[in-house]
């Protein structure tokens, strides 16, 4: 693909209302790797009950796989509201990483749509874990005495 068509391509994503295939076809050529394409609609029951107060439903769009086994499911998620896509970003954060968790994934494409589906945003989000460990120092002092009888161990 040329600068030209990469930039039609974004264009055609980002500067106009929601479109799955537009949104898909940018999906498709961000990513290397093995992409499967998948049309599963969520809604109702299989929103989980924390979650129905502001998501709709979604649509899982397809998934890929790099060459080193890591997966990313491409998400359409629908919300309830049209304030839903600007204030409650730790919220579809939290229904992301539920998603991911339940589904052994490690990270999704989502977009986030409003309820009319005209105005969208972007987004990655990928789950993290660390482990701290802190490492307790404990040392032992012994006097020395005079003559080098017992000695600093």
């Amino acid at each position: 693909m040329n600068k030209t068509e990469a930039i039609t391509l974004v264009q055609a994503a980002f500067d106009a209302d929601y479109s799955a295939q537009s949104f898909e076809r940018f999906v498709s050529n961000l990513l290397k790797g093995e992409y499967t394409p998948l049309d599963k609609r969520r809604d109702g029951h299989y929103v989980r009950e924390a979650f129905r107060s502001f998501v709709q439903g979604y649509r899982i769009l397809g998934t890929y796989q790099d060459a080193e086994g890591s997966s990313l499911d491409i998400l359409e998620v629908t919300l309830q509201r049209e304030s839903s896509l600007d204030r409650a970003r730790t919220a579809q954060r939290n229904f992301v990483a539920d998603y991911l968790k339940k589904n052994g994934k490690e990270a999704a494409l989502i977009a986030f749509l409003s309820p009319d589906q005209h105005d969208w945003r972007f987004s990655l989000v990928k789950l993290e874990y660390s482990l701290e460990v802190k490492l307790i120092r404990r040392s032992v002092e012994m006097p020395a005495e005079l003559g080098n009888r017992m000695q600093i161990r």
